[in-house]
């Protein structure tokens, strides 16, 4: 039987650990900034513990306020390549000759482009099927001959719903 060295054993491989200098915090917190704000893929890529990390965060003022700019900043880096890819486009290779691309073809993306508008200005690009208490800012309108007052909330969110489903994108009421 193999003697005990009487030593603590090393942490197993992949085991997340608990940083011990600020320089491993400072690391930590970099990586949630450059993953988007991911602090589970931070953990994963730093090796740190998640436990630790919500620990702290509950517990450490200074640490929240770190956390915080942190997931901001990957906030940032996400709309930052959102717009890129957006205005930029992406590569996607095309037209393979013997394995090998010789052609590039560049996708737009106008998803990212409404997501950034409805972002930007909610007010004018927010989705129209919006329930406010008696009466839908878009969808049935007080000269439909309807009266809207004898449903429940929970009938015209329902509604709201429906219509929202029913809806032609682009067009408006009466088009």
């Amino acid at each position: 039987m193999p003697r005990s060295s009487g030593k603590k054993a090393d942490r197993p491989t992949g085991q997340p650990a608990v940083p011990k200098t600020p320089e491993q915090w400072d690391e930590f917190f970099f990586q949630v900034s450059r993953h988007g704000g991911n602090v589970t893929r931070a953990c994963e890529v730093t090796r740190v513990s998640r436990q630790a990390v919500w620990y702290r965060a509950r517990t450490d003022e200074e640490f929240k306020r770190r956390l915080d700019e942190a997931k901001e900043l990957g906030a940032d880096f996400l709309e930052d390549e959102a717009v890129r890819r957006a205005f930029e486009g992406v590569e996607e290779p095309v037209g393979f000759y013997m394995g090998v691309s010789n052609t590039v073809k560049v996708n737009y993306s106008d998803s990212l482009i409404q997501f950034l508008l409805k972002g930007l200005r909610p007010d004018k690009y927010k989705e129209r099927a919006q329930v406010d208490g008696t009466r839908f800012n878009v969808g049935p309108r007080e000269d439909d001959g309807l009266d809207y007052s004898k449903l429940s909330r929970e009938e015209l969110e329902q509604l709201g719903s429906l219509l929202s489903k029913a809806a032609v994108p682009g067009k408006k009421k009466g088009d």
